[in-house]
């Protein structure tokens, strides 16, 4: 299992976490040019809109609920605590854990522009896009130590984009969230996501 914390990617987590505070000020105050932003990309997806895209949209949401995401989560611990790594479990559970507590502060704190019929109330930052990239994580770590050749790693990461690609437009196409809203979810789960890893290279990393 390989987790490192780098200079580089704390820089980067920073600057992540400064884009998404400013996001996160704008959209709570409904910005001219979030607003603008997201009716655009919502415009866009209905050009594609049909019954099988429909669909797709209601089968992605349901497999990244908070249920799915508990579901995923305990089948990922019993794994992993299967092959003697339980303090990288723990880890999880933590990170996991707090991480919701984390996306429902700021959803509470943060109060998500309109849609382009204004009326649709929406998310900051995204549940299931948040929810999704941390899932993804995990699995991308169990795999690690199983998938070593290169072409695995390039397949699994291509796998990976996709089911978030997927998960994003869905989101979007369904009201639940907007633009802006994944934007903010991609930047807080890598924030996070950067945070823990290093308490884990600092205080879990022993087995």
């Amino acid at each position: 299992m390989v987790i490192d914390s780098r200079k580089n990617h704390k820089l980067s987590a920073i600057f992540a976490g400064l884009i998404f505070v400013m996001l996160g000020s704008l959209d709570s105050m409904d910005s001219t040019a979030i607003t603008t932003f997201n009716r655009l990309i919502y415009r866009q997806l209905q050009l594609f809109d049909n019954r099988y895209l429909l669909m797709i949209n209601k089968i992605s949401m349901t497999f990244s609920s908070w249920i799915f995401f508990i579901i995923y989560l305990v089948i990922m611990l019993l794994i992993i605590s299967a092959r003697q790594k339980r303090l990288l479990a723990s880890w999880m559970l933590i990170t996991s854990i707090t991480g919701m507590l984390l996306l429902i502060m700021f959803q509470l704190g943060i109060s998500g522009s309109n849609m382009a019929d204004l009326s649709a109330i929406t998310r900051f930052p995204a549940t299931h896009v948040f929810l999704m990239t941390l899932i993804i994580y995990f699995i991308n770590i169990a795999c690690r130590s199983v998938i070593t050749s290169a072409r695995g790693i390039v397949f699994l990461k291509s796998i990976s984009v996709l089911v978030l690609v997927i998960t994003a437009l869905s989101e979007i196409n369904l009201h639940i969230t907007n633009g802006s809203g994944v934007i903010g979810a991609l930047l807080l789960s890598y924030c996070w996501i950067q945070a823990m890893e290093q308490m884990y290279v600092s205080y879990f990393k022993l087995e």
